[in-house]
C-alpha cells in the first residue's frame, strides 16, 4: 500500500511538471531512476517470497536457498542505490529553487557525500565474503566472511550516514524559506512540505533497532529474522519518494481546490 501511494504521488508529480508546459528538470529524472530501483527491489522481493523468504530456514527447499540468498544480496545493493537517487532528487530540487553560490557549493558537497556513501555501501556489501560467491554458496565453495559484529558495524555506519542526510535536507530549506517575500501561511506550508524528509529519519532510526536484533539472532535463520528490518528499509524508500514528490504538487493541489470553489 505504501508503494502504491508513492507511485501515485510520483505520477502526479510528473503530470504536474509536464502540463500545461513541459518543465521536467534533473530532480524529476533522478526520482524516475529511483522509482525504477524501488520497483525492481519490490519485484525481486516478491520472487524471493516464492522461494521461501519470510519462512523459517528449515521450511525452505535446499535447492532454492542459494538463489534466495543471491537475490537478497543483490536486493541490498539495489535498495542502497534507490535511496541514494531519492536523496539526489531532493538535492537537485533544492538546487533548482535556490541558486546562491554558497548554497550551490553546499549542495554540491551533499551530492558528493551521497554518491560516496552509496559507493562505500556497495563496496562493503561486495567484500563481505571472499570470494563473493561464498555469500550464497557455502556448501561447494571455500571462503571466508566478516563476522556478524563487523557486518552490524557497517550497517550502523551506513544507516547513520543516510539519517544525517535526511536531517540536513529537511532542515536546510529553513535557511531561505523564511526570507522569501511570501505570506506567513505559504512559508509554514513550504516548511512542512520540505520537512517531510524527517519521516525518513524516524523510519531509518527505527530500522536500526531491528538491525541490532537481527545481529543477535541465529545466522542460519535469516529468511525469517530479516523480515522486520527489510519492511522498515522499504518503508524508508517509499516515504522518501513521497517526501520528494509532495512539495512538487502544491500547484496541482491549489488548482484542485479552486475548481471545487475553495
Amino acid at each position: 500500500s505504501m508503494l502504491a501511494i508513492a507511485l501515485i504521488l510520483y505520477i502526479c508529480r510528473m503530470v504536474s511538471r509536464s502540463r500545461p508546459t513541459f518543465k521536467l528538470s534533473w530532480d524529476d529524472y533522478l526520482i524516475t531512476i529511483a522509482v525504477g530501483f524501488v520497483i525492481t527491489n519490490y519485484s525481486i522481493t516478491i520472487y524471493s517470497t516464492s522461494l521461501g523468504y519470510g519462512r523459517h530456514i528449515e521450511f525452505l527447499e535446499p535447492a532454492d536457498a542459494p538463489l534466495y540468498i543471491k537475490l537478497t544480496w543483490a536486493n541490498q545493493i539495489i535498495w542502497s542505490w534507490g535511496v541514494m537517487f531519492i536523496k539526489l532528487s531532493v538535492a537537485a530540487m533544492l538546487l533548482r529553487i535556490q541558486r546562491d553560490i554558497l548554497w550551490r557549493v553546499g549542495m554540491g558537497a551533499c551530492i558528493v557525500y551521497l554518491i560516496v556513501s552509496a559507493i562505500v555501501t556497495m563496496a562493503l556489501q561486495m567484500t563481505e565474503c571472499t570470494p563473493i560467491e561464498y555469500y550464497w554458496n557455502k556448501t561447494t565453495i571455500q571462503g571466508t566472511c566478516r563476522t556478524r559484529e563487523d557486518v552490524f558495524r557497517a550497517v550502523l555506519a551506513t544507516s547513520i550516514a543516510l539519517i544525517l542526510s535526511d536531517v540536513v535536507f529537511a532542515l536546510l530549506p529553513l535557511t531561505f524559506i523564511f526570507s522569501l517575500r511570501r505570506p506567513l501561511r505559504d512559508k509554514l506550508v513550504l516548511t512542512f512540505l520540505m520537512g517531510l524528509g524527517l519521516l525518513c529519519t524516524a523510519i531509518g532510526t527505527r530500522k536500526l533497532f531491528y538491525a541490532k536484533e537481527f545481529q543477535r539472532v541465529n545466522e542460519k535463520d535469516t529468511s525469517w529474522s530479516s523480515v522486520e528490518m527489510r519492511v522498515w528499509a522499504y518503508a524508508e524508500s517509499y516515504v522518501g519518494i513521497m517526501a520528494a514528490c509532495i512539495p512538487c504538487l502544491r500547484a496541482m493541489f491549489e488548482s484542485g481546490l479552486k475548481k471545487i470553489g475553495i
